[in-house]
This record gives structure tokens, C-alpha cells and sequence, in this order.
């Protein structure tokens, strides 16, 4: 954005001052702000079948019990969909379902709207997060009893963005918890958060939503300004049984020019300093509030890390599908080597091609056609699935080969044990 542009934006109406000085600020959302399958608020709290509220709750450690453990599924996904909305035709199951279903799924969206001035300075626009999330909520709970579209999502899932034209219409999602909502099936949502173009949506198996509790969110913006959400982070935080869990879903500085990695190792600093959640009173175990602190943790996005070769050389290697040559001169490799990013974290083996950057609606990358701006990007693996703790362990990383962005699809899935009390 030009530097005029930004300071043109001062001689608006105060309604349009009020929301860009909201999302220039450094504000930071609090535990509550966010969507989720049942009715709450801030000041009283909903509970589960049980009497136990879900988003702030107490383990007691009942007396003289033994440890048991526990095993959950969990399948993480990152997509960079470009500012464009699904057709309801799309079969989003080879990235939403693995072959053996998970107790948690973790989606994390990229650029859900385009990151144009409107978007990034003006009213959210949460249409294309109602319209993915209606298609997420068909693939995990298709053939579940009634879980199928209504006319009005069914409608909504069918537009699309015709150059920077946005949809006018969406079906708002009433927050219900009981089975006979107009949310029935397998899997809920237990939370969701828009911030400009990023999104994330966590779910759970119905059966288990009495062990998950303390369901947070913070965002931290690192664009325009450094506080702006056009780049940045939302994290999520959980506890399962009495485990605790943060996924970040993240959208690092974009660039391939010298020292733009160095700017994406800053907004992983920034992300790690600012992203809070506060104790909440209710809640009288001790629970994490900086990411660091949680015990296990999932961090997936479009971290934007490119390739260090030249266009020839980096196409003859995927051509050879020479993927090691290729990950020896990858930036997040090299950064992390060099202890400067992700210190300690893991990365499953990368055993697929490079997932950006496409032409819309081809297989064919960049290198061997125009884009649409005329701009080439040397491939790269900018969408990536990291974690950090013990009892995490990683079996399956893989690529979606969806066209309708410039980005392909990274699912992750892991198993983990967790600590709880048997009677």
C-alpha cells in the first residue's frame, strides 16, 4: 500500500475512522471474541450436558485416583485460498478428512478475503468464513443423521468473487449446542476467529467436548504498521483432560527480495511476544497465557519462507522430483539451523512438490506462464505445519491438489496421549 494511500484513509467519515483506528491500535481481542456451536458470553457461561462449562473449567485432582492416559486423533490443515469462495460442488475431503477420522480438526485459512485496502482497513467481512466453514461442517459430518445443507447455505456456497466485487448476502450461523439444532452430526465447533483475511476454525468430536476446556483466542496483527491484520496471527488455546494445547494459524511478510526472511523470523518474535491469554477468575488451576507456556503446540500457515535458487534450477529439480536438493536451500531450513526462527520446533519430511506459487485453475506453477498481475514467483513451500512438545507425534504430511488459488493445501496429522484421572 502507498504511503498516500494509507494517509488518504484519515479523511473518512468517523465510522470508518472508528474501524480503521480499531484495527490499527494495539489491541489485542479477549478470550471471548470469538464463534463457536453453543451460546455464550462474557458474563455468564455455557454449559455442556453435564452442568460443566466448556470455554472456562477446573480439573480437580480427585483423591487417591491413578494416572490414566488417553489418545486423540488430531488433523491439522492450512490453505491459502487467494480471496475466493468454494463452489458448492467442491469435494473438500481429500484436506478435511484423513482415512481414519480425528477427535480434533484444526483448519487455518489464508487471505479468506483479498487483502485489498477495503479488507484490510474497513468492515470484516466474515461471508467467505460462513460459506468455507458450511463446507467444512457438510465434509466431517456427511453421513451423519441430518446433517445436510439448507437451501439458504446451499445458496450462499454457490458465490464468488468476481474481481474485487464482494458477495452482499450470507446465512448467519446461530450459535445452538442441542442435538436437534441446525448444527447436528458428529463434529462442533468449538471455536472460530476472522482476523481481515485469516481465519481459523477448530473442531471436536461431540463425545469429547466434556474433556476439552478453556477455550481462548488472541490475535496479534504484523502488517500495515506493524499492528494491522493483513499479516499475522490468530491462536487458539485448549485444554484437554488436563493437557494443554495452542494452534496458531499464521500469515508471515510476504517477499522474496533480500531480508524479507529476516522480516518473517521478526513476525514469528512478535507473534511469541504478543499473543496473551488472560487468566480468567473463574478458573482456579494454573493455565498458560503466553504460547511457550502451553505443552503441546501446532503452528501452521502460509510462513511465506521461499527457495534460495534460481527459476532454472528449481524447476529442473521438481522436474527430477529432487525435493531434497530443493529443501537444502529452503529459507525456513536455513533459518532454523542458524537458531534465528523456530528454535527446537519439528517439521514432518517433506515428500511433496512445492506448493505455491500456481496459476489459478492449472497445475502449472508461475515459471511456465504469466500470472495475472505478469509476475513470476520461484515454487516454494510457503505453507507449512510446525510443532513443538513432547507427546506429539506426526504421522502424516501431505499436499491437497485443489486449483481454485495459487497456493495448494498442507494437512497434518498427529496422535497424542494425554494425562487423565481414573476413578
Amino acid at each position: 500500500m502507498k504511503s498516500g494511500e494509507a494517509a488518504g484513509l484519515w479523511n473518512c467519515d468517523c465510522l470508518g475512522c472508528c474501524h480503521f483506528l480499531r484495527k490499527l491500535l494495539p489491541w489485542r481481542s479477549c478470550d471471548y471474541e470469538f464463534n463457536a456451536d453453543e451460546w455464550r458470553c462474557s458474563d455468564c457461561e455455557s454449559e455442556d450436558e453435564s452442568g460443566v462449562g466448556l470455554y472456562s473449567r477446573s480439573y480437580q485432582t480427585p483423591v487417591a485416583l491413578s494416572t490414566a492416559f488417553q489418545n486423540f486423533r488430531i488433523h491439522a490443515g492450512t490453505w491459502n485460498v487467494g480471496g475466493r469462495i468454494p463452489p458448492s460442488s467442491l469435494d473438500l475431503s481429500s484436506w478435511v478428512c484423513s482415512q481414519t477420522p480425528a477427535d480434533i480438526y484444526v483448519f487455518g485459512f489464508q487471505e479468506i478475503v483479498p487483502l485489498n485496502v477495503a479488507n484490510v482497513f474497513g468492515v470484516e467481512d466474515d461471508t467467505p468464513a460462513v460459506v468455507w466453514e458450511t463446507l467444512i461442517r457438510h465434509t466431517l459430518n456427511r453421513g451423519s443423521r441430518r446433517a445436510s445443507w439448507t437451501q439458504e447455505e446451499e445458496t450462499a456456497s454457490t458465490l464468488g468473487y468476481v474481481g474485487e466485487k464482494q458477495p452482499l448476502i450470507a446465512p448467519l450461523m446461530s450459535p445452538d449446542f442441542s442435538e436437534d439444532s441446525k448444527f447436528p452430526g458428529q463434529y462442533v465447533r468449538i471455536a472460530s476467529k476472522q482476523m481481515v483475511g485469516l481465519f481459523i476454525s477448530v473442531w471436536i468430536r461431540r463425545e469429547i467436548r466434556h474433556v476439552v476446556s478453556n477455550v481462548k483466542v488472541s490475535s496479534v496483527g504484523c502488517g500495515i504498521f506493524g499492528y494491522l491484520g493483513n499479516k499475522g496471527s490468530i491462536s487458539v488455546s485448549l485444554s484437554i483432560h488436563r493437557t494443554s494445547f495452542c494452534f496458531i494459524c499464521s500469515h508471515l511478510t510476504s517477499g522474496d527480495r533480500e531480508e524479507d526472511d529476516k522480516r518473517r523470523n521478526t513476525d514469528v518474535r512478535e507473534i511469541l511476544r504478543r499473543t496473551s491469554f488472560p487468566r480468567s477468575l473463574r478458573v482456579s488451576q494454573t493455565l498458560p497465557e503466553t504460547i511457550l507456556e502451553h505443552e503441546r503446540i501446532i503452528w501452521l500457515g502460509d510462513l511465506n519462507y521461499r527457495v534460495a535458487l534460481s527459476s532454472d534450477e528449481t524447476m529442473r529439480l521438481i522436474g527430477n522430483q529432487d525435493y531434497s536438493s530443493l529443501l537444502a536451500k529452503d529459507q525456513l531450513k536455513a533459518q532454523q539451523g542458524k537458531g534465528r526462527v523456530f528454535e527446537g520446533w519439528k517439521e514432518g519430511h517433506i515428500k511433496f512438490a512445492p506448493t505455491y506459487k500456481y496459476i489459478p485453475d492449472s497445475d502449472a506453477y508461475t515459471m511456465n506462464g504469466a500470472s495475472a498481475n505478469g509476475r513470476t514467483r520461484v515454487p516454494a513451500w510457503c505453507d507449512r505445519i510446525l510443532w513443538l512438545g513432547k507427546g506429539l507425534d506426526q504421522i502424516a504430511y501431505l499436499r491437497s491438489e485443489y486449483r481454485i488459488s495459487d497456493h495448494r493445501p498442507v494437512s497434518a496429522v498427529f496422535t497424542t496421549q494425554v494425562e487423565c484421572a481414573d476413578k
